[in-house]
């Protein structure tokens, strides 16, 4: 029977490897009520090996400001995923686009990078701009804003986002940004001006008055935990 994932295990797993390892790849199955790892027991262990650690891949972890931090001392670190992790912690621990942008600055040999989380935001991109992770082979961001009026908005300046993927133009791989249903990219490197939907698009009539009937519920905190990711 497989062991459920606390933080002692993940630590003991580490400290048994033998060798510091050089990648993590965690499933913490937040979804499932009966995960118990919190972003804590993550970021120790992370803290202990960022010498040697080049990837880490968190799906459906709890991720507050301290975990970013140290993943952000991560300096030789070149592959990065954030998919559908719970945004966690108080006050000055609750993890933002600030935190991501300065892990973004401080991890200069990131090669890929796959955020699906509202954490990737306008700080993120200014950073891009401003030539973080210059050697940025795969950017995949699926952070989209949906408001009253619009959905799969772009987080940030568009003009800065446009900047900073059209400055790389030669090196980017794969860029996708808020991929649609059909996984296309809501922006193309060199592509036409149909190719650029960073705007999103205008919720139809009857998409408001779904939201609006909505409303309460949501603002009384109700559906899964994916409604803070």
């Amino acid at each position: 029977m497989a062991k459920r994932i606390t933080g002692s295990n993940l630590q003991s797993a580490i400290v048994n490897s033998g060798t510091s390892p050089e990648c993590i790849f965690l499933n913490g199955a937040q979804s499932n009520p009966g995960s118990v790892i919190s972003a804590d027991d993550i970021a120790f262990p992370i803290s202990k090996c960022h010498d040697t650690l080049r990837c880490i891949a968190l799906t459906e972890c709890k991720i507050n400001a301290n975990l970013v931090a140290a993943i952000a001392s991560c300096s030789k670190l070149r592959g990065l995923i954030l998919e559908n992790c719970q945004l966690w912690g108080d006050d000055e621990n609750m993890p933002t686009d600030k935190h991501l942008a300065a892990l973004l600055r401080s991890c200069p040999n990131l090669r890929w990078c796959f955020v699906k989380s509202s954490i990737f935001g306008a700080e993120c991109w200014n950073a891009l701009a401003e030539n973080a992770c210059p050697n940025l082979e795969v950017l995949w961001v699926d952070a989209p804003l949906h408001t009253q009026d619009r959905i799969d908005t772009i987080r940030g300046d568009h003009d800065t986002i446009r900047s900073a993927l059209n400055s790389r133009w030669d090196k980017l791989k794969l860029c996708m940004i808020n991929p649609d249903d059909k996984n296309k990219s809501r922006y193309v490197l060199g592509g036409a001006k149909k190719t650029d939907r960073l705007n999103g698009r205008e919720r139809t009539e009857d998409e408001k008055h779904n939201l609006k009937e909505r409303m309460p519920s949501i603002r009384r905190g109700s559906g899964s935990y994916l409604n803070t990711v």
